[in-house]
């Protein structure tokens, strides 16, 4: 009897742990089985968060890229002269023509004007700018629609952002064909009310004048933004208290624009005057 016992005791023993061993191995089968599975959907959800980090991440640059900005060309008029001039340093640090910062004028009137849908509509001719120097409209001439007039669009009506490629609007090509009239008959309106607006084309031919009425020289060129969509500098060259003409760059914001006839003039402060003429000693 002892010895059925212990035979009983064997066997039991023996099936336990072939039980074992059978549901080890289906456990350690489903466990591969589930392996990529469980990758893919955790590279999924890294996937997920570094995407929805993505858009912060966007704003966050924008706007260490806006503070920059703001900071470089805040407006110079109500600058002291020494900030001025550290301003003025600044901006003449490397040749303003060369340096990759700014786009000048030319470089800016080279721009297509561009459908929501990345089709080019036309050629921008002008710009017309506030006092501080932002786009307050864009006088084009819509030809790849076939349109010989040119038109001015006003930049935050028309949805525009400036790329590398012209300044693109929100507006399709077929939503322009049908506004055309419109915008032909509002032509006198689509820069603004902005009174102290003016004209690209007319500030690069501009004289340079202090507040005494003392002509010191000429406006040479627009410096704007690398990205074009702002004004932020006047190339001048001076031939006032001078032993040759100088060219350098002043902040946009610094002169305020008068009309003297027929003509546009960039006026300065007697104090801005002599803020250049200042820098002009230190690097001649």
């Amino acid at each position: 009897m002892k010895g059925f016992l212990i035979m009983r005791l064997l066997f039991l023993c023996s099936f336990l742990a072939s039980f074992v061993f059978v549901a080890s191995a289906a456990h350690a089968q489903r466990a591969t089985a589930s392996a990529p599975a469980n990758r893919a959907n955790i590279t999924q959800t890294k996937k997920l968060s570094v995407e929805q980090k993505a858009p912060a991440l966007v704003r966050r640059n924008n706007q260490r890229r806006n503070i920059q900005r703001d900071d470089d060309f805040v407006s110079a008029a109500a600058q002291s002269p020494a900030q001025l001039l550290d301003m003025i340093m600044k901006m003449n640090r490397i040749d303003p023509q060369q340096n990759p910062k700014y786009s000048s004028a030319k470089d800016v009137l080279r721009r297509n004007l561009i459908s929501g849908k990345n089709k080019v509509l036309g050629d921008v001719r002008d710009l017309v700018l506030a006092k501080e120097g932002g786009i307050n409209a864009i006088s084009v001439v819509l030809d790849r629609l076939h349109k010989r007039n040119v038109i001015a669009l006003g930049y935050a009506d028309m949805g525009t952002r400036s790329t590398s490629g012209g300044y693109k609007i929100t507006y399709s090509k077929d939503q322009m064909e049908e506004l055309y009239p419109t915008f032909l008959a509002n032509i006198a309106t689509a820069a603004g009310t902005d009174d102290e607006a003016y004209s690209l084309a007319r500030i690069q031919k501009a004289g340079l004048y202090t507040d005494a009425g003392q002509k010191i020289g000429m406006v040479r060129d627009v410096l704007f933004t690398d990205e074009g969509d702002r004004a932020v500098g006047l190339y001048v060259e001076i031939t006032a208290g001078v032993v040759r003409s100088k060219s350098l760059a002043i902040p946009f914001s610094a002169a305020r624009f008068e009309e003297k006839g027929m003509m546009l003039s960039a006026v300065l402060s007697e104090e801005q005057a002599g803020t250049i003429s200042d820098y002009i000693k230190t690097v001649d």
